[in-house]
């Protein structure tokens, strides 16, 4: 579970990202998205189906990002609500020196959504076999509008690019 002081190191955040920011005012992506800009941080909306969100250019992926943002909103979309995590897993693009060690929250319900964290080995480019990652069967529901938050442990590494994958079903 996210501890106080990790909550505050992310509202404090410079840069973010809304990872299924909408252009819809009237659906949660679209408000979380103007909330943190209108808190003067760089935000950056994501969402493969739209080229703008008002004056702000919408990226397809993270990985198209001009920078590497501090951390990133995911929201959950109507299709995901009542679903069940069943796989994560993740990678990197460069391979760090020490382990890399990723979880996985659900801010809303201020639960811990994996027993153990995803973690690549050092001189590793991935956390395969995903089926090695333990989901915390009793924490792994989503609902429409749940905050998830990932969590990166990469102090004392010089891995790059990292990309998580989600499967809900």
């Amino acid at each position: 579970m996210n501890t106080p002081e990790e909550i505050q190191g992310m509202l404090g955040a410079r840069s973010f990202c809304v990872v299924g920011a909408s252009r819809d005012p009237e659906k949660y992506g679209h408000a979380v998205f103007r909330a943190i800009q209108s808190d003067g941080k760089t935000v950056y909306p994501v969402n493969p189906n739209a080229d703008s969100i008002g004056k702000s250019r919408c990226y397809a992926s993270v990985g198209d990002l001009p920078e590497t943002v501090e951390v990133a909103v995911f929201v959950v979309p109507p299709d995901l609500d009542q679903t069940k995590l069943v796989t994560a897993e993740a990678g990197i693009s460069t391979v760090g020196s020490s382990d890399v060690e990723i979880t996985l929250g659900n801010l809303t319900a201020a639960v811990d959504m994996l027993t153990t964290p995803i973690t690549i080995p050092a001189g590793d480019y991935a956390s395969y076999p995903p089926e090695a990652t333990d989901i915390n069967e009793t924490n792994a529901t989503v609902t429409q509008a749940d905050r998830i938050s990932i969590n990166v442990d990469a102090s004392g590494t010089t891995a790059e690019g990292l990309m998580v994958i989600l499967e809900f079903d």
